[in-house]
């Protein structure tokens, strides 16, 4: 629960899309790209929804998420007509710490209300993966679940996988060559999950 209000308090804030933890910035000339698998396919071809229930109420959810039987914690926040829900699991407890190790939020254009009753009109979803080397990766996608880009820790990758940019220490996007990058400008979404976290 801790480790999830943490992430939600860090996502508030329009610099905070680095990381499910706190980490410090990276420099923009390292690369993580071996983590990344190829996510090249056409953005305009609809991945199917996975669907998942809780509490009685089926979610219609990114498949990266694939079974109801893995979710630990469901958090649901509404503002503007806008509801995300963040789906928690992969909980671990060891010398390392504890805290869920994937999280999913997913953003629909919708009440609470209206996604139990069956209305869930998908804006897109931000999944968040922390590794097992103590990396943290962000990957977002839009409403037909393909990727607009990707962070690993602060360096910044686009939908096939190549390094792109990076943050500092202050949350700015630059580009390779250190000139500012507009996350916004990849996709409707990005603004929109934005303008929801503040």
């Amino acid at each position: 629960m801790k480790k999830i209000i943490a992430i939600l308090l860090c996502l508030s804030i329009s610099v905070a899309f680095c990381g499910c933890a706190a980490s410090g910035a990276r420099s923009n000339d390292s690369d993580n790209s071996d983590y990344l698998s190829d996510d090249s396919t056409d953005n305009n071809e609809m991945t199917t929804d996975n669907i998942v229930n809780w509490n009685n109420v089926n979610y219609k959810v990114n498949p990266v998420l694939s079974s109801s039987e893995n979710i630990k914690n469901v958090e649901t926040e509404g503002k503007g007509g806008i509801t995300c829900v963040t789906f928690s699991w992969n909980y671990v407890d060891d010398e390392n710490g504890e805290g869920y190790k994937d999280i999913l939020m997913m953003y629909y254009n919708a009440s609470a209300n209206e996604i139990a009753n069956g209305s869930q009109s998908v804006l897109g979803s931000a999944y968040c993966q922390m590794l097992d080397d103590g990396t943290t990766q962000w990957t977002y996608y839009n409403e037909n679940h393909k990727v607009i880009y990707k962070m690993v820790d602060n360096e910044i990758y686009d939908a096939n996988s190549s390094k792109i940019g990076y943050r500092d220490q202050s949350g700015t996007a630059f580009d390779n060559d250190g000139n500012p990058l507009d996350l916004e400008s990849f996709d409707d979404f990005i603004k929109t999950m934005n303008d929801f976290e503040n």
